[in-house]
């Protein structure tokens, strides 16, 4: 089983054992088969919630009915589901939960043509006691907090380094699920990041008054439990496959009888050829039954561009949109046209300009594409504008 899941700086492919024991190994390759996308946590709202039952057939109700009362996530969608819950702890006759809600579409990083399902990047690590975890998913810190071995919340902090507004941050969420009741005292902090500052460190151990520690991220192992999420895109998404594979199938069949009635004629012809050369004038006669299967041929080669997905215009501009950062870059013209793309834009400097020009050829989406990406020019306000050619590998 492949897994993508976030890692400290980037996205990383992760192999796991077919039985789902034992941790995963790093893989530098991206999967041919399918391929589980793992949501980050800043995809994801972590809702703790306490519902005043034990009975499985209540809670998802109760959960449900809690999350619209917060108007948390959007309940009105017809396929898939953006919501799931994990039981936590349960207190007498109540279970503490945490509930998790898609926060977005998810940036699926060129999976979605092999999408095997989807799971949640912080469930892939645990403390065995009450603890704090803290790690980096794509350069963001997370804490995660645990139960009794349990995960009981999480959270991407908007702190980026290691520092006195990430310690008071996690003081604040700390307070705020103990006053709940969400957690119990926290016993330790595990800082699985070795380069993090040892003095921050102890500054957070004393502040939590908890033992703080250093050590390097452990490897993921997969929930026992598999979560339900699936955003509605892709739930459609595979309805509409299903459908196409239904329609494909009836293609094949019919293009393997065809195939097969050719085979029988050829084989005629060939038997024919060796018997007697009289012969050789009856497939003459025939030849226009060979001309029809060479442009057969020749259209669906002609076909070709508009049948394979990977190439559509609309796609690759996808691509290149969801590599955007929220500001600094503008794209002013884009152009697909079969093997090439032409692109332009315009930063708001040539620092920005350079630093996209790296995400892009570096990027697993354009893999197959040689890119020309001159320098910049410079404008008088300093703005720099681009232009970038790709040609498809041959």
């Amino acid at each position: 089983m492949t897994c993508l899941l976030p890692g400290e700086t980037e996205q990383e492919f992760w192999e796991f054992p077919a039985n789902g024991t034992g941790p995963g190994a790093k893989s530098l390759r991206k999967p041919s088969g399918d391929c589980t996308y793992c949501f980050g946590s800043r995809a994801l709202f972590a809702v703790p919630l306490w519902v005043s039952s034990t009975d499985p057939n209540v809670i998802e109700g109760a959960v449900r009915m809690q999350l619209e009362n917060r108007h948390i996530g959007d309940f009105s969608v017809d396929e898939g589901q953006h919501f799931d819950y994990f039981n936590v702890a349960e207190d007498g006759s109540r279970t503490q939960i945490l509930a998790t809600v898609l926060a977005g579409e998810p940036e699926t990083y060129g999976l979605n043509g092999n999408l095997g399902g989807f799971e949640l990047a912080p469930r892939f690590f645990s403390l065995k006691e009450n603890a704090i975890g803290l790690w980096r998913e794509n350069q963001r810190w997370v804490a995660a907090f645990y139960r009794q071995g349990n995960l009981a919340y999480f959270q991407a902090l908007s702190a980026r380094d290691f520092d006195e507004d990430l310690i008071s941050e996690i003081e604040c969420i700390r307070e705020w699920l103990r006053g709940a009741g969400f957690v119990e005292k926290i016993n330790s902090v595990v800082v699985w990041e070795p380069m993090t500052d040892p003095v921050a460190v102890t500054e957070l151990g004393e502040r939590l008054q908890a033992t703080a520690t250093v050590s390097d991220r452990p490897m993921p192992m997969l929930p026992l439990e598999e979560t339900a999420l699936m955003p509605e895109s892709f739930a459609l998404r595979e309805k509409s496959s299903a459908r196409q594979k239904n329609w494909m199938r009836l293609a094949v069949l019919g293009l393997v009888v065809y195939m097969v009635i050719m085979a029988v004629v050829m084989f005629g012809i060939m038997m024919d050829q060796r018997a007697n050369a009289a012969e050789r004038n009856w497939i003459a006669q025939h030849e226009s039954e060979a001309a029809i299967v060479a442009e057969t041929q020749a259209r669906w080669d002609e076909l070709q561009p508009a049948i394979n997905a990977e190439g559509y215009p609309l796609e690759l501009f996808y691509r290149v949109a969801k590599m955007l950062p929220e500001e600094g870059i503008r794209i002013t013209r884009f152009e697909a046209n079969g093997p090439k793309i032409l692109l332009s834009g315009e930063a708001s400097s040539v620092s920005a300009a350079i630093s996209w020009k790296a995400t892009l050829m570096k990027s697993p989406d354009f893999i197959e594409y040689e890119w020309e990406f001159p320098a910049p020019d410079i404008q008088a306000d300093n703005r720099a504008t681009f232009n970038a050619e790709a040609n498809l590998k041959q």
